[in-house]
Parts: C-alpha cells; sequence; structure tokens
C-alpha cells in the first residue's frame, strides 16, 4: 500500500520504520506488477484467458457418485423431497 503523502511518510519513517519498511515493500512489488502487466498485454486478455480457463476446469470436474446416486432415486421417485431420497439412497447406495 503506498503512502497518501509526503507527510505521512515522513511521519512513518521517523516514527514508525517497520510499517515504513513494509509500505517500501508493497510499493516495490506494484511497481514490478505493473511492468509484468506491460510486457504481457492488457489486463482484460490475461482476465479472458484466465475466464476460459476456469471453465474448463469445471467441465473436466467429476460428479460425486453419491450424488449421482441420489438424483437417480429421486427420478424413479416423482415429487420426494431432496431429503427422503438421501434416506433412501442411503438404503441402496454400495461404494
Amino acid at each position: 500500500m503506498p503512502y497518501k503523502s509526503k507527510k505521512q511518510e515522513m511521519f512513518l519513517r521517523k516514527n514508525k520504520p517497520e510499517v515504513a519498511k513494509k509500505f517500501d515493500k508493497d510499493i516495490k512489488k506494484m511497481k514490478k506488477m505493473k511492468k509484468m502487466k506491460k510486457q504481457t498485454g492488457s489486463d482484460k486478455t490475461n482476465e479472458k484467458q484466465g475466464m476460459e480457463i476456469r471453465d474448463l476446469k469445471k467441465k473436466v470436474k467429476k460428479e460425486n457418485k453419491w450424488m449421482l446416486h441420489i438424483k437417480k432415486v429421486r427420478k424413479e421417485n416423482k415429487g420426494m423431497s431432496y431429503k427422503e431420497a438421501m434416506v433412501k439412497a442411503k438404503q441402496s447406495y454400495k461404494k
């Protein structure tokens, strides 16, 4: 987090040097991040790529066998509540 003003910077350097050091580290990190963004391209394209990767991960994710069994039991017994389906599925489920 950068300093809000020169006055704040001087106060922290004088009275709280450990906080001033942390501020300096944060400022350096921010500058590095800006340089990296310039080299890699715009933020929007990176966000889009990140979103596409997340979407792919979601598609690859396998569904839980227990959940599939509950859905199957619920389809077989129309009008059954989710809780009732869980109780009934518990009796017939085998790992």
